[in-house]
Formats: C-alpha cells, sequence, structure tokens
C-alpha cells in the first residue's frame, strides 16, 4: 500500500496487492485493484496475467459473467495461455451449477476425450484412467470443468450431475473428417468425388470409435432419473472401432468413389503441429460402465451415421455448388 500511496510504479503495485487481496479472501478489493492496474497500463505485456487474476477475483463473490469475460480476453492476448483455459471451464461449471441448480433436477455435461494425456493414457481406456492432460488448453479447461461437478461443488448444488466423454462426435449438421489435414473438412466430399489422395498422418491406421451425435443425445437424456447415473462420468463412445482410413473408406464407399490415401509421416508432422498428439494416438473406450448403469448406449453402426451425414451435405452442398473447389 505505501508504493501506491507514494505513486511508485502504480500499476505493479496495484497487481501485486491484487495478489495479495485474493490470498486473503478479500475478491472485491482483488477486483478494484486489478481494475486500477489495467487502467493504468493497457498495453503492458502482464495484461493477461491481470485479466486472469481479476477473473479468479470475480468468481470469489459469483460474478461468473464477469469472470468469463476476463478469462476469454486473456485468452484472446494469448492464445496458449492455459491456465486461463482451466479458469474459464472452472467458471463455466460453477455458472452451469449456479443457472441450472433451481430449474432442473439433472444436469449431464458434454466433456471430451482429449482430456486424457495422449502422451500417457493407454490405447484402450475406462472411466477409472487418470492420465490427464495438463498443457493443452481445451483438454485442461474441459477437466477443470469435470472437477468442479463432480466435487463437491456438483454435490452440494442441488441437482444430480453426469459427465459425458464422448470422442470424435459425427452426424448431419456436422463436417466430416476427423483427422489432421482432413479434420472437419468441408471440402472432403468434393476432393474423394476428384479421386484427390486424402493426406492421412500414419496413413490413417489409427483407432478411434466415433459417436453418432443423435445416441450421444439419447445417451444423455437416459441420465435423467437414473440415480445410477447420478455423480458419475460415463465414456460415449460408438459401438464401432475403425481405423481413420477406414472411416474414409467408408464415406468414398457411399459416395460410389475409389480411396486413394498419401501417407504422411506422424513425425513430420508432430513437428509441424506438436499441440495434435492427441489426434495421432488410438482412442478407444470401454463402453461397460453405461451399460451396467441403465444408459442408453449408442448403437448407430459407423456405415448407417457415417452415411445419414453424407447425404445430409450432399443435398446441403450439391456437386455444382460449395465444394467443388480445390
Amino acid at each position: 500500500s505505501s508504493a501506491i500511496a507514494s505513486g511508485e510504479d502504480l500499476a505493479e503495485a496495484y497487481k501485486w496487492r491484487c495478489s495479495a487481496y485474493e490470498a486473503t479472501g478479500r475478491a472485491s478489493k482483488a477486483v478494484e485493484d486489478c481494475s486500477a492496474a489495467l487502467e493504468l497500463a493497457p498495453e503492458a505485456p502482464d495484461v493477461p496475467e491481470i485479466l486472469n487474476n481479476r477473473g479468479v477475483a470475480y468468481l470469489g463473490f459469483y460474478k461468473y459473467d464477469e469472470a468469463i469475460d476476463d478469462f476469454s480476453a486473456a485468452i484472446e492476448q494469448r492464445p496458449d495461455y492455459t491456465e486461463a483455459y482451466a479458469n474459464r471451464g472452472a467458471a463455466h461449471a460453477r455458472q452451469d451449477l449456479k443457472v441450472f441448480s433451481p430449474l432442473a433436477t439433472h444436469l449431464v455435461f458434454i466433456s471430451t476425450d482429449f482430456v486424457l494425456d495422449p502422451a500417457r493414457r493407454s490405447w484402450e481406456v475406462d472411466e477409472t484412467c487418470d492420465e490427464f492432460e495438463t498443457e493443452a488448453d481445451y483438454g485442461r479447461g474441459k477437466r477443470e470443468a469435470e472437477c468442479v461437478l463432480l466435487g463437491d461443488e456438483g454435490a452440494s448444488a442441488g441437482l444430480a450431475v453426469t459427465v459425458l466423454r464422448p470422442c470424435h462426435i459425427y452426424g448431419p449438421g456436422s463436417e466430416l473428417g476427423c483427422l489432421p489435414r482432413h479434420g472437419r473438412d468441408v471440402d472432403l466430399i468434393a476432393r474423394l468425388r476428384r479421386g484427390e489422395a486424402l493426406r492421412l498422418v500414419g496413413g490413417g491406421h489409427f483407432l478411434q470409435q466415433p459417436v453418432f451425435a443423435p445416441d450421444l443425445a439419447g445417451m444423455a437424456l437416459s441420465c435423467q432419473g437414473n440415480s445410477d447415473a447420478a455423480g458419475r462420468l460415463f465414456h460415449a463412445a460408438g459401438p464401432d472401432i475403425v481405423t481413420s482410413r477406414e472411416y474414409s473408406r467408408i464415406v468414398a464407399d457411399h459416395l460410389g468413389v475409389e480411396l486413394c490415401v498419401k501417407e504422411e509421416s506422424i513425425a513430420a508432422y508432430l513437428e509441424e503441429e506438436p499441440g495434435h498428439l492427441c489426434f495421432c494416438r488410438h482412442r478407444v473406450y470401454r463402453r461397460e460402465e453405461g451399460a451396467q448403469a441403465g444408459l442408453r448406449m449408442p448403437d448407430t453402426s459407423l456405415v448407417a451415421g457415417l452415411g445419414a451425414q453424407v447425404d445430409f451435405l450432399v443435398r446441403k452442398r450439391p456437386p455444382s455448388g460449395r465444394g467443388s473447389g480445390p
């Protein structure tokens, strides 16, 4: 406080006093100091940290919208700011509990398998796996949300909470493709029709277990009123385990064209995209837990589901329209 009173390095002093206020539970004072620091030095290199700290302080007195705005602003300025992603994930989860607890009896949160550390996870995973992502922004944010919802805060919220953890979600309404180079590729159908070779990392031999979006919705709805699902996490994977090459072949077969594949080196791809290790691993999941809890497990075959998705995209984007370009 003496540094602030004398006017020495005001912005820096406000920032550090903000941290002190946070540590002692004086959230409103922390917000005031962070705001002062931002006003005095809006272009300072540590602005993302100040925004993140103010977001944490806002959480101290349940101002979730303001907290999420600050975490998002910090991420916008520093896209690789993992801590802000984690805090935003937790803030969203706490906001969900606050908003839905008086309105609903059961909250189902759709998470992601990217919460798992791709370097340490097994090729096949069940719900007991505790090898979690600590660096990748998206996965860590989702994991923080899981922890809030399945922890003490979720248990005391007055409504049942279930977390579903899908892998690749597909179906009408989304684009085709599930690997780097062709993940959600708006031009995939056009490429296949032209006979263009698909660039599949590792030759497309990674295993995966895509889940059809309507099946995922059905699984979520089956949690309602099911006491065996309350306070638990379940993997939400489809019934078929296939390679990415087979996924592409199913799409090509439905279009009546031949599949051509150009294999890309895994090592070369990861050197170019080091943050994409999660795409270069098998993604296979046990389904017994959900079935034993009485949930409606996804049962649409990949052939049927991808056929519906291809038909939807062909109607939406005929050959003469968008999708015929490179």
